[in-house]
């Protein structure tokens, strides 16, 4: 994509800057537990592609998936087979997300500010697909003399970008990305295709930042897995790769376009026992299935969830003795103590272990007493 150099683009970008050089909040962490249960697919179905876990609703193979959507390819032309969905090459399934290896845009010049390397990027995960790009995501800018615009079309109304600006090494900050280098953005609900591209912010082209800053590059990728180490990484010819190596995109997914109610009325909701229903809060109509509070596995699958034996955990709260209940325990004291058998209350003692009661009258000992 051409960009032209106007006043107009720039005020533009400058108010995209201001107003998107710092990312959202960081959300709580993934939650891992539908790939551990002990029916992860449906019967007779393919559960692993590589180093990849396939868990129902996904699946490989006719009648082991939901939908269309959720269809999973192993192909096994590469050593280990890589698990793809559509085109697109999947790393890992968690129970609200996947992950999915990146795309990084970059141009390069030479000393005389030739263009040697220009790399848009674009991902699409389908628009009328459960699926859109998770808000854990951020868009990043890297580079001295450059902008970068990260736009939906399918959104007619969504275009967003970045300007990274520096002059010399000096100015610029090893995990900083306030605009000085490095620039980050926050990305919409709901977002199902971008597409990116950069180029300089000058007519210069880098020649006068080429020694430090040869290379600029623009990409999608999960918040934590990126951290921005200064002019070593303008320096590195090897970012690009490393970066699509290293930061995956984080993609939401939810079932079927129903919400939770509209489902259940259908008699098509997917969720089975012991698990509850959830409305797609990620901008894409549908819901999810969560295992109920002291359960965990494959909600989407029969029998369901399981329960957990909360007793098994040397994290559970008992000092005593420890009873596990259908999703739930309890503490309690073995014979011969007394507490309430909890580590954070008063635990247990022995009935018998209170220190003997001495009594004196007028200096004299006059009676020891043992309590029972």
């Amino acid at each position: 994509m051409n960009f032209t150099r106007n006043i107009d683009l720039f005020l533009f970008l400058i108010t995209l800057a201001i107003t998107h050089s710092t990312s959202q909040s960081t959300t709580a962490g993934d939650v891992i537990t539908i790939t551990k249960a002990i029916n992860v697919a449906k019967p007779g179905c393919q559960s692993q592609c590589g180093n990849v876990t396939i868990p129902y609703p996904f699946g490989i193979g006719p009648g082991c998936f939901l939908s269309e959507w959720f269809e999973i390819t192993c192909n096994t032309s590469f050593n280990p087979p890589r698990t793809q969905i559509g085109r697109l090459q999947l790393l890992e399934f968690t129970d609200y997300t996947f992950r999915l290896a990146n795309r990084v845009a970059s141009q390069c010049y030479d000393p005389f500010g030739n263009i040697t390397e220009d790399n848009p990027a674009r991902t699409s995960v389908g628009e009328a697909s459960p699926f859109s790009f998770s808000q854990k995501n951020q868009f990043t800018l890297i580079g001295c003399d450059d902008f970068a615009l990260f736009l939906d079309p399918v959104i007619a109304n969504f275009t967003s970008g970045c300007i990274a600006l520096c002059s010399k090494p000096e100015e610029v900050v090893n995990g900083s990305c306030s605009g000085v280098g490095c620039c980050q953005t926050s990305i919409p609900k709901g977002l199902k295709y971008y597409y990116t591209s950069v180029d300089s912010m000058t007519n210069s082209n880098h020649t006068k930042i080429w020694s430090f800053d040869p290379c600029t590059y623009s990409f999608l990728g999960e918040k934590e897995r990126f951290t921005f180490n200064g002019v070593s990484d303008f320096m590195d010819p090897n970012f690009r790769n490393r970066t699509m190596a290293s930061v995956p995109m984080l993609v939401d997914w939810v079932v079927g376009n129903l919400s939770c109610s509209e489902a259940r009325s259908a008699g098509v909701l997917a969720c089975q026992a012991n698990s509850k229903c959830v409305d797609s809060d990620t901008g894409v109509p549908g819901y999810r299935c969560i295992c109920n509070n002291g359960y965990q596995g494959q909600p989407y699958l029969e029998p369901g969830c399981q329960d957990i034996n909360e007793c098994e955990d040397p994290k559970n709260l008992c000092d005593g003795v420890c009873t596990n209940t259908p999703g739930n325990y309890t503490c309690r004291c073995q014979d011969g103590y007394v507490g309430d058998g909890l580590k954070s209350g008063r635990g247990c003692t022995k009935k018998n272990s209170e220190f003997p009661v001495i009594k004196f009258s007028l200096g004299k000992l006059i009676l020891i007493c043992w309590p029972r």
